[in-house]
């Protein structure tokens, strides 16, 4: 998908208050969605930047062939490499993500980022516990991936089930944003902690102003840290669905 206004503007105001130190990586050879000839482009993306309090005018963050390389750098996010299947976008790092990530890699980024490449890869699992096994302690994981209307795109679209459950619960990150917004930023709103909710989320289509979700394109975008003392591998379990550990716990408690 690339990065798009959505993803941008949730990386700008992470790069108001975490600069990585070490390597960071993309998950594919991301493009940014910046048209730089066009007025409106233009416009959409420099209030981006305002509102992330940086001025600075978004032609600067831009690049000949589209993709986003300068963009990371001028955020201050690092000379980002990137990580693929295949060279063929120009991937300097070629790993296929259904198979564990070699010892050489693992440890060694302090910010990944998924512009959309997770739901293409079949063994989620495998490519979920390789994100974690990438970052470095309190490193940043930062994903844009398909909530709604990517149903021929890839393998998945995704639930903030996902973010809660697998991310908050079972790996203790903590997440700093979670949001579904449509690509171009026109609709967002906050996702639920289900955990604390202790219910489903669960959404309707239709008139925003009724607490409803647009028919349009939507992703959840999301940033989370990785613990500053990770758990130990023995200690790790598979994530369960928030309502139903619910209740499983209360059908177990005596009395």
């Amino acid at each position: 998908m690339g990065i798009n206004y959505a993803g941008f503007r949730l990386l700008a105001k992470m790069s108001r208050t975490f600069k990585p130190q070490g390597r960071t990586v993309m998950l594919g050879r991301q493009k940014f969605d910046l048209r730089p000839d066009r007025w409106i482009s233009r416009t959409h993306f420099n209030r981006a930047l305002k509102q992330a309090g940086i001025d600075r005018p978004i032609t600067e963050f831009a690049q000949p062939d589209r993709y986003s390389e300068t963009m990371f750098r001028e955020l201050g996010l690092g000379e980002i490499e990137s990580l693929d299947a295949s060279a063929f976008e120009g991937a300097g790092l070629v790993h296929d993500l259904n198979k564990p990530i070699p010892d050489d890699l693992r440890g060694k980024f302090d910010l990944v980022v998924d512009g959309g490449t997770l739901e293409h890869v079949f063994d989620i699992i495998q490519a979920l516990d390789n994100v974690e096994k990438l970052l470095a302690p309190s490193g940043r994981f930062v994903s844009l991936t398909p909530f709604n209307g990517y149903p021929g795109h890839g393998f998945y679209q995704f639930s903030p089930e996902l973010v809660w459950s697998y991310w908050k619960a079972t790996r203790n990150f903590t997440v700093h944003s979670c949001f579904v917004s449509t690509p171009k930023g026109t609709f967002s709103r906050d996702l639920t902690d289900t955990r604390e909710l202790g219910e489903r989320v669960e959404f309707d289509i239709g008139p925003v102003f009724l607490g409803r979700l647009p028919a349009r394109r939507l992703l959840m975008c999301y940033d989370v840290e990785k613990p500053r003392v990770p758990l130990d591998s023995d200690a790790k379990h598979p994530a369960l669905q928030s309502d139903y550990e619910k209740r499983w716990f209360a059908a177990s408690r005596p009395g």
